[in-house]
């Protein structure tokens, strides 16, 4: 089952995190409140480095999902932690949490979403060095 809220992730709603975390993690052991802060961070410092400015931060957002084990002799589900969160004006906010059953071999998710002004910011930095400022139309196309 998913639940939701809008807490704002930082140190200061570290109680309200934690209570948020308890209640949506079934039977999957919760985190600390500490994971999603640190996550929240990661993804601040990815969208800072992949030159994504502040004002085109907002509506990004960040995918979490632990891996299933490695073992293919492992054949039953394991129940692992998922969350995703979400960047508004003031920071991130943690849109769902939930326990997910996983099998041998699933995948880790563990990725920035962009936004299109996010993504056009990403594409003009990573081309400025070559002396290439593309136009919006050709990074739209």
């Amino acid at each position: 089952m998913a639940a939701k809220t809008s807490v704002l992730i930082t140190v200061e709603h570290t109680a309200a995190l934690d209570a948020f975390i308890n209640e949506s993690a079934g039977r999957t052991k919760s985190p600390p409140a500490s994971v999603l802060i640190d996550a929240a961070a990661d993804a601040e410092e990815r969208l800072e480095d992949a030159g994504v400015a502040k004002t085109h931060r907002v509506g990004c957002e960040y995918h979490f999902r632990q891996a299933g084990p490695w073992a293919n002799a492992y054949k039953y589900s394991k129940a692992v932690w998922a969350f995703r969160l979400r960047r508004k004006k003031d920071g991130w906010v943690i849109v769902t949490a939930r326990g997910e059953n996983v099998y041998p071999k699933t995948p880790k998710i563990d990725e920035v979403v962009l936004t299109e002004a996010a993504r056009d910011a990403v594409v003009r930095h990573a081309l400025a060095p070559f002396g290439i400022l593309p136009t919006k139309e050709a990074i739209a196309a």
